[in-house]
This record gives C-alpha cells, structure tokens and sequence, in this order.
C-alpha cells in the first residue's frame, strides 16, 4: 500500500479533521474502519491500483483487508451513504459504465430486459435510486447481485447522467456501453434504443458521429 503522489497530507488532513470536528474517535468500532477504508480508497493505491477498494474483486479485499466479503459488502454501503461526497457518489455510475463496457463483463437478456450481475450494494442502491426517478425499479432474482433493469429504463439513466454537470465518465466507456447491447437480437424496443442513444450522444456534444453500429442495431435486434 503506497500514497498517491503528494498525498500523505491530505490524508492526515482529512483524518484530522474528521477527528477533531466530527469527534470520529466517538463513532463505532465499524464507523471508524470505514473511514480508514474510505480514506485509503481515495488517497492510496495498492499495487498500481487506485482506489482500489472499488476496483479489485471481492475475494482479493478479503485478503488485503483480512475482513470477509459480507463485511466488505456492508462497508461499500456504509462508505457511500456517510462519506462520499456528492462528486464522489456520483462516480458510482461511472464504475457501472466501466463495468458494462468491459468485453468480459456478461449481459444476458429475458425478453426487453438487460440482465446482469451487481455485486456492489452501494452501487445498486445508486442504480436503484436513478431508476426510482424514472418509476422504475430493478426486478431481482432469488440472487440479489443478479438484477434486471428494461433496456429503455437503462438509455434513460444512461441520458440522465450524461446531463450531470461534472459527471467525469469517459465518453468511450459511454459509448462501449451502448454498443455492448448490439448483439441481444431479441430486444423489442430497439428503436426507443436508438433514439436514446442518439440523445445521449448529443447531450454530452461528442465530436464523433454516432457510429454506424448504433445506426445498424435496429435491422439486426427487429
């Protein structure tokens, strides 16, 4: 575990701060392991990985933490409601669109809903709260890590972030995940998809054209 470049005093800062005007020596056992966490996350990196606590799977935490997945779960969450900034909460859907964009992350679908696998609780409380504007909401499976989510709910979240002032997301990643759906042939609303995507790639003034992948999905999903 090594400091970020020039960071080791903004960590004390930030530590010090949350002792000596929040009184963080008073919170709970938990509260205070959390904190640390966080502020390891943000500030440090481990093996070239920066924030760290977000990126790297579950099985591996557990053995640079030595806490058990269970309490790696609970902590994600904890971090994200009594820590994160509103910058840094909003990253969470960055993380998703990473995710999504990435080849090996696996998208199924059951009739007009994508389906696929959360595994962070802070990030599906994030994804669930961004639907509920939408009166939408995830359908689960017996597996609460395994979600379903309409594609048009998903283009409409996808819109909806690309409009946040500062959002931060790479534009690839925006992109990589739309055309991540262009194999699922039987999703029926392939032309709302378009249209949203057409959207999307417009609110956020991308140069490029939208490829002509996007512009070939409707033949191929019809």
């Amino acid at each position: 575990m090594n400091f970020k470049s020039n960071n080791a005093d903004k960590f004390l800062q930030e530590l010090w701060t949350r002792i000596s005007e929040y009184s963080l020596l008073n919170a709970s056992k938990n509260d205070i392991g959390d904190y640390l966490i966080y502020l390891l996350n943000k500030y440090c990196e481990f093996n070239g990985n920066e924030r760290f606590f977000d990126t790297l799977p579950n099985a591996t935490l557990e053995r640079v933490l030595k806490i058990n997945a269970s309490k790696i779960k609970t902590s994600k969450r904890n971090i994200a409601v009594k820590y994160l900034s509103n910058t840094e909460y909003n990253t969470l859907f960055n993380d998703f669109l990473k995710k999504i964009a990435d080849k090996n992350y696996k998208i199924s679908t059951e009739g007009d809903k994508l389906v696929f696998i959360i595994d962070n609780p802070a990030m599906r409380d994030y994804l669930e709260a961004r639907l509920k504007e939408l009166n939408d909401t995830f359908d689960y499976t017996l597996n609460s890590e395994k979600v379903k989510v309409s594609i048009k709910s998903f283009f409409k979240m996808l819109l909806e972030h690309s409009k946040i002032k500062n959002a931060l997301f790479s534009k690839d990643d925006l992109k990589n995940a739309i055309l991540k759906v262009e194999n699922k042939k039987n999703i029926s609303s392939a032309k709302d998809m378009i249209d949203m995507a057409t959207d999307i790639f417009e609110s956020i003034k991308n140069p490029l054209e939208i490829p002509k992948t996007i512009k070939n999905i409707v033949s191929k999903l019809i």
